[in-house]
């Protein structure tokens, strides 16, 4: 398969697009790790058009990755400017649909942040990934990433986000 391009997501077109490719993502990625019900809740609260314009006003990017036709098959969220003393980026998803899982595909849109961390100055990149999602812990650490520390996060209704937290150093 061709490389990726990527372009940057701005407008309530592009929400509506985030939210199609996140519901075409999700049950795939979280198959067999999280309940149907955990997926729904965590789509809706991520995903809704007040939280991603809520996420773009505190200073995230969104990015589509387009396969060779130019049609978005995928998203990155990060964090535009490093944050704190420490000068770190957080990596807030990576999702790309099925149908591009295994072809490097996932790497290139690591690349993409890792890239753009570079030229704002931070010192370290950092995410969460479920504790049990082994398929995205590989390609984190494929991409030198590795665990910083765990984390479990109540997120209501019951639901709890049971993450490792994974860094990079730059």
């Amino acid at each position: 398969m061709p490389p990726l391009a990527f372009r940057r997501a701005r407008g309530a077109k592009d929400r509506e697009t985030i939210r199609r490719l996140a519901e075409a993502t999700w049950p795939k990625t979280f198959e067999g790790i999280l309940a149907d019900g955990q997926i729904r809740y965590m789509l809706s609260w991520m995903y809704s058009d007040e939280a991603i314009e809520a996420d773009e006003n505190a200073g995230a990017r969104w990015d589509f990755a387009l396969d060779e036709t130019g049609e978005p098959v995928g998203f990155v969220e990060y964090d535009g400017e490093p944050k704190g003393e420490e000068r770190a980026l957080e990596l807030h998803k990576v999702y790309l649909v099925p149908e591009m899982w295994g072809a490097g595909h996932g790497q290139e849109a690591l690349a993409r942040v890792l890239s753009h961390a570079r030229e704002k100055g931070a010192k370290s990149v950092w995410l969460r990934v479920n504790r049990q999602n082994v398929r995205a812990q590989k390609a984190y650490q494929r991409a030198g990433f590795g665990i910083a520390a765990e984390d479990a996060k109540d997120i209501g209704h019951g639901f709890v986000m049971d993450d490792y937290i994974f860094s990079v150093a730059l």
